[in-house]
């Protein structure tokens, strides 16, 4: 993660220097949690969870595929999470179930 923890004008200098070798066909594995980062950067990108590839392809492939206009936060008690066996289902394209929340992820959050 090159540019993690550096001030706006040092991430734009080190995006500058490796977009120079990107274009001189230079292979550059770089990780980040940047998407901005990865789209400015990345010809092809892979997504990994626990060691294993989940999704791979370009940027704007990517994007368009996974990405929804609104996330739905539901935050709740660590020490008394609630029993949430089935309850979400069909009500939102992903459900991602934490510790302490709920993320629906769905186009409309109506």
């Amino acid at each position: 993660e090159p540019t993690t923890g550096l001030d706006p004008q040092a991430r734009h200098l080190v995006w500058d220097r490796l977009y120079r070798l990107k274009q001189r066909g230079v292979t550059i594995v770089l990780t980040t949690h940047y998407m901005d980062e990865a789209e400015q950067l990345c010809d092809r990108l892979v997504v990994m969870d626990k060691a294993k590839i989940v999704a791979s392809g370009s940027p704007r492939k990517l994007i368009d595929q996974y990405s929804t206009r609104e996330v739905l936060e539901l935050r709740f008690s660590i020490d008394a999470p609630p029993s949430l066996d089935g309850k979400f289902e069909g009500l939102a394209d992903r459900v991602e179930v934490l510790p302490d929340r709920v993320l629906l992820y769905t186009q409309d959050g109506e």
